[in-house]
């Protein structure tokens, strides 16, 4: 028995589009397992470094804040130093734009070898002032790295932040294979989405664009 050319030629459009639209709902499922996986793990991997944080976060407290009292006296004389320092070139920019003035009321534009004198007297001035104000810092804290009540809550802090660091490192491996396994996947599905999406227009395209995006945010939404 023969059918006419274009029952056939119907019959093939319906297979034809059949055969896209499981392929597209196959993508999508495909593409929402293997995200609601990935954010499933990233997740976890953050609520795990969060309970070790919690675990810790008194301790390392504690800890900062004896070492806040110990270097309580050391940080306010550095301070101190540090302002003047502020000042120290706050004078000197005065001071500059004094001798600049008077030098541009006399002479305009032009230098002379005393105001040269002058303005190298100035910078020379500050370079000093500064050097030993610097000086005077990296005595403090010498002194300051010295004391064996800092050091010993210098380290505390350091122990405990470097116990959270290791511990966050062994969260970190156990998630990799997972997590880098599953970001494989999903570019594989990305390249195989630009595949279809290649093959579609209109609004069935926009449809399965819409769709796609739509599970990128939800994945896990059944």
């Amino acid at each position: 028995m023969r059918f006419p050319k274009y029952i056939l030629y119907v019959v093939s459009l319906i297979v034809y589009f059949s055969s896209c639209q499981d392929e597209k709902q196959q993508w999508l499922n495909k593409y929402a397992e293997i995200k609601c996986a990935y954010i499933s793990d990233t997740i976890n991997k953050a609520n795990d470094k969060s309970v070790i944080i919690k675990e810790s976060i008194k301790e390392k407290e504690a800890a900062e804040k004896n070492l806040s009292k110990v270097n309580a006296v050391y940080k306010s004389e550095i301070k101190l130093l540090e302002e003047k320092i502020i000042k120290e070139n706050s004078e000197y920019l005065k001071k500059y734009r004094t001798e600049s003035d008077k030098q541009s009321d006399l002479y305009g534009h032009f230098s002379t070898p005393a105001y040269e004198k002058k303005m190298y007297a100035l910078k020379l001035s500050l370079a000093k002032n500064i050097e030993a104000y610097n000086g005077q810092i990296e005595q403090i804290k010498m002194q300051r790295d010295a004391d064996s009540k800092y050091k010993q809550c210098h380290d505390q802090v350091q122990k405990i932040t470097n116990s959270i660091l290791e511990e966050e490192k062994k969260i970190d491996t156990k998630y990799k294979t997972s997590i880098d396994s599953l970001q494989k996947l999903l570019n594989e599905q990305n390249s195989k989405f630009n595949d279809i999406a290649a093959n579609l227009k209109g609004s069935e395209l926009l449809d399965f664009k819409l769709k796609r995006d739509k599970l990128k945010e939800n994945p896990c939404i059944k």
